[in-house]
């Protein structure tokens, strides 16, 4: 029964007994330990009147006392978090250098005003500790790995993974795909419909063929971030549209800065069978389908 439902069951109750109550004090002496019995009842009822009623009236707040608000103002995360949860890991440690290092290069998706490590870190395990379900089903090296992938920080970690590898990127990919790994578990959070990737880099036709052979094995070294709206993907579009049909995929929704963008994710190294390689009729776009395969599919596929 919804909790409303109770509360209205418990006031209706409330108001027998007190109407009860009331008719008995009027009665003999020999009822007064039933009055008092009843009485108690009516007290205990009293503790469950306003539990999240909706019908109960808020108490508006005296216009000399602000509003306090659903989140902390700027400088209020680190100091609401604390230094010590900020820092009480490798992995934490080691993210805060990889933010430094990302906030003092001159990457053209760093913030125009980047700020400090500590406050990127703070302001993230804040929406974490707001999200019941990630506070529950994350550590907080997975959440905070994962929730600043959708973030620019992704250019980094997927640099570190792609090309030059950095001793603190190590951790918080290692922290990712141990998240990944957990919600993997969970139906709600595996992805079961096509998703869409659209590849800004400009390529020649020569490349886009070398590297999606058609009826071959793709894969890419570095976390793949993918939409489940064709049309959310299809903004980010290049020379190269990606058709997917996923199996290990992630839905990002839960942890991701840009919830809209419907997000979906895949580890790094996921195989995929390249089915059809096309390009549309204007000459511009080159439409890829890909399916996801495990290893055993994809080792048969490279050795045949």
């Amino acid at each position: 029964m919804p909790l409303n439902n109770i509360n209205t069951s418990f006031s209706h109750l409330k108001l027998e007994i007190d109407t009860t109550s009331h008719a008995s004090s009027s009665n003999t002496h020999a009822d007064t330990s039933k009055s008092k019995s009843m009485a108690s009842m009516s007290k205990f009822l009293n503790c469950f009147a306003p539990m999240n009623s909706t019908d109960s009236p808020k108490t508006p707040h005296s216009p000399s006392t602000p509003e306090t608000p659903e989140t902390p103002t700027t400088p209020d995360y680190v100091a609401m978090i604390g230094k010590k949860r900020i820092q009480n890991s490798d992995m934490k440690r080691s993210l805060a250098q990889l933010i430094d290092r990302f906030n003092s290069s001159d990457d053209p998706y760093k913030s125009t005003a980047p700020k400090p490590a500590e406050f990127t870190i703070a302001r993230s395990l804040e929406k974490k500790d707001r999200s019941l379900f990630a506070h529950n089903a994350l550590s907080d090296d997975e959440f905070l790995g994962l929730n600043l992938y959708t973030s620019a920080l992704y250019r980094p970690i997927n640099q570190h993974l792609r090309y030059e590898a950095k001793a603190d990127t190590a951790p918080v990919v290692d922290a990712m795909i141990s998240g990944m790994n957990k919600l993997a578990k969970i139906p709600d959070y595996r992805v079961d419909q096509t998703v869409y990737r659209g590849i800004e880099k400009r390529m020649t036709d020569q490349e886009v063929q070398q590297r999606f052979q058609q009826y071959s094995i793709y894969s890419d070294s570095a976390f793949i971030s993918s939409s489940l709206d064709e049309a959310e993907a299809a903004e980010f579009i290049g020379p190269v549209q990606l058709q997917i049909t996923p199996v290990t995929a992630i839905k990002a929704e839960e942890f991701s800065d840009w919830p809209d963008e419907n997000e979906a994710i895949f580890k790094p190294n996921t195989q995929f069978f390249v089915d059809d390689v096309t390009k549309d009729d204007n000459g511009k776009t080159w439409r890829v389908k890909l399916t996801e395969v495990d290893d055993v599919i994809a080792d048969f596929v490279k050795n045949r």
